[in-house]
């Protein structure tokens, strides 16, 4: 980025300033109706529940005021005392009030807001990232009643690492999105502001503060929004307790020309999140999340490692899904030959906001002796767990290959047991002797099985007639795939994208077949890596479709979603799938497809979402790929993203995976059917 920014791309465009009579009384009634329809809805009970199941946690709140009758920060004071571990680091631009003498860490600042929290940060002498949560309060706003429990119980339920409260209609808010809105708890967003009161995760508050050295910060948020999505970061707005903001209009003490300006200068060279994308909302919360958070200890046998970054990534995708509720703890494991340790190595570590243990196995020629030495690392694991006091309500393994440890480490704790199966191996008959025999075992001991397709889960009850078995779908991060901000422009070449790993079964060579037949001179982008990459960079030589292909690599899925929302179609031509996760990101992007009619894909391609076909077939491939970009126009990119969000995104298959847990404990009451079967080990 070059240059100074339109004010345009990171400004409301908005004053949001209340003001004349007419303004004041609708903006009053709108209030009173949704304060009313809270009561009713009793959000304040469901609030205090989830406050009281709350773990203490250690919380700094701090800010600035101008001492005075304006300043509402003593009487901020009874809602923020709580039941955590609070400390207060305010700083003054005079003397210290009165009241809050001890509160008050630095007196006579002279800067603007941003730069004297930061001198009442550096007074205070704690590290920014070293308290769970730091609440950065203005001195002009009026509290919800017991608002720090309820907040930060709120936050922690929802996974949210940079949030704020939503401000009533009667406040001065420049940005609608911040606006309590109907029928809604909170909000994941991509935006939160700098004001007036923000509140960072320990993570967030590491990364962000102390705050750049600015006056008045104009446009730090629009940078906050890129850093969190990159980061991987939730935001988020709690509509259930809003704050009035109506003393001070928003740049009443200086200059909208010198603040835009100064906004201007910071964002130049920086990456922000433009203003038609911060005013999304991405999911709205319409309940309060349920008091209990269970205890998950997520089983993979695929899992991202430092030397394999992609293997797996749909299993971190679900656990962090899950981890917006629940208390989830990650345990891997990867067979090791011929390594520098004995029988395991364990490391424990908290990976993307999420404690992730793994354990490296040595892995003799002795198939059973691997097992051996797996179950041994991943057993120390479980009595570090519940050394520090975390015992497992489920044991979720994903893959049938993790679940004889789990179902041992599912008794040990009297834990209910699921089983995620992602595996196309059972479709192309690869499951035989020895592994059938363990699949059939582990499916039928488990609590419940989740294949991810309808047509996995036939294939799975045939084999396994005495395991309970429900299809529950691949989950898609709604935050990092979206539309883009504007319709896609149709200039030049089409430009085709596929995603996959770089393997016979995923049929790259039909694609580039079918891409010699197509004569509009479209532009192909693959990424992925694999055993076929060189093949594949041959196979474009030979076509002569090295100035129409580029072969990008494997990418992060950050980058892949940019290449989503720059593509005009998403090609999948697989000869075998289950339930695609890069079907689910591209339909969550906004982009139609065309593939083939193998596995689950039908579950996903309706005829709003593009075309399929016959798998291995490079001709018909090329023609649906013809009719899709002729009637390009007909999809509807904000639709095909909303009805991913509700089929797929984080906060649908979280309440879809809490309904089932509550499910099978009250059903195993205090035993599960893997506490009563035989252990694992015998399988």
């Amino acid at each position: 980025m070059s240059g100074l920014p339109d004010p345009d791309t990171f400004l409301s465009g908005e004053s949001g300033t209340v003001a004349g009579r007419r303004a004041r009384a609708v903006g009053t009634a709108r209030d009173l109706a949704l304060d009313a329809a809270q009561a009713l809805a009793g959000t304040g009970r469901a609030l205090d529940r989830l406050a009281a199941r709350t773990p203490r946690r250690s919380v700094l709140v701090t800010g600035c005021y101008v001492p005075g009758p304006a300043n509402r920060v003593p009487e901020a004071m009874p809602e923020l005392h709580s039941s955590h571990d609070v400390r207060f680091a305010f700083g003054s631009t005079g003397e210290p009030e009165p009241g809050l003498v001890a509160e008050t860490v630095a007196a006579d600042l002279t800067g603007g807001k941003l730069q004297n929290v930061n001198r009442a940060l550096e007074a205070c002498g704690v590290a920014a990232g070293t308290v769970d949560w730091t609440i950065v309060v203005d001195d002009d706003v009026v509290l919800a009643e017991r608002f720090l429990d309820r907040f930060v119980a709120l936050c922690e339920a929802l996974a949210f690492d940079l949030a704020q409260p939503a401000q009533t209609h009667m406040s001065h808010a420049a940005w609608r999105v911040v606006r309590r809105r109907p029928g809604s708890v909170a909000r994941e967003t991509n935006f939160v502001e700098i004001g007036p009161v923000t509140a960072f995760s320990r993570r967030a508050a590491a990364e962000l503060l102390p705050y750049p050295d600015l006056r008045m910060g104009w446009g730090l948020d629009a940078h906050w929004a890129a850093r969190a999505r990159d980061g991987g970061w939730r935001m988020g707005v709690v509509d259930a307790l809003p704050v009035r903001h109506e003393g001070r209009a928003v740049a009443a003490s200086y200059k909208h020309s010198d603040a835009t300006e100064e906004g201007r200068r910071f964002l130049a060279g920086r990456e922000y999140v433009r203003t038609a994308e911060g005013r999304r909302t991405l999911v709205t919360h319409r309940r309060v999340p349920p008091a209990r958070r269970l205890g998950v200890l997520v089983v993979p046998k695929w899992y991202p490692w430092p030397e394999k970054p992609f293997f797996g990534l749909f299993c971190r995708e679900h656990a962090r899904a899950l981890a917006g509720r629940h208390e989830v703890v990650v345990l891997a494991s990867l067979a090791t030959p011929a390594p520098d340790f004995g029988a395991y190595r364990l490391t424990d570590e908290v990976e993307d906001g999420i404690r992730t243990l793994r354990v490296r196995y040595r892995r003799p020629s002795l198939r059973p002796a691997a097992m051996g030495f797996q179950l041994l690392g991943m057993l120390a694991a479980l009595w570090r767990l519940r050394g520090e006091g975390f015992r497992p309500d489920v044991v979720h393994a994903h893959v049938y290959q993790a679940a004889p440890p789990a179902l041992v480490l599912g008794r040990l704790s009297r834990a209910v047991v699921v089983i995620t199966e992602h595996y196309t191996g059972f479709a192309r008959g690869l499951v035989s002797g020895y592994d059938r025999a363990l699949a059939r075992g582990s499916f039928e001991r488990a609590d419940m099985v989740a294949p991810v397709s309808t047509e996995l889960a036939r294939q799975l009850r045939s084999l396994a007639p005495g395991a309970r078995i429900e299809p529950v779908p691949n989950v898609v991060d709604t935050q990092v795939f979206r539309p883009p901000a504007e319709r896609r422009s149709h200039d030049g070449p089409a430009r085709l994208l596929n995603v996959a790993a770089l393997s016979e079964k995923k049929g790259h060579v039909h694609l580039l077949e079918a891409l010699t037949r197509l004569g509009g001179g479209e532009r192909l982008d693959i990424v992925g890596e694999g055993e076929l990459s060189d093949e594949i960079a041959r196979r474009v030589a030979e076509l002569g479709l090295g100035n129409r292909v580029r072969l990008l690599g494997p990418r992060r899925k950050q980058e892949v979603a940019e290449l989503m929302r720059e593509a005009d179609l998403f090609v999948l031509p697989s000869l075998y799938e289950n339930l695609p996760v890069v079907l689910i990101e591209a339909q969550a992007s906004g982009l139609p497809v065309v593939a083939t009619r193998i596995g689950g894909v039908p579950e996903l391609v309706s005829a709003a979402a593009g075309e399929m076909v016959e798998a291995g077939n490079p001709g018909a491939l090329a023609e649906a790929i013809e009719r899709v970009l002729a009637g390009r126009q007909r999809f509807d990119p904000a639709q095909l993203a909303r009805e991913a969000a509700e089929r797929y995104g984080y906060e649908a298959i979280e309440a879809r995976w809490t309904a089932i847990y509550e499910d099978l404990l009250s059903r195993a009451g205090s035993t599960s059917r893997a506490t009563t079967a035989p252990s694992a080990s015998s399988l």
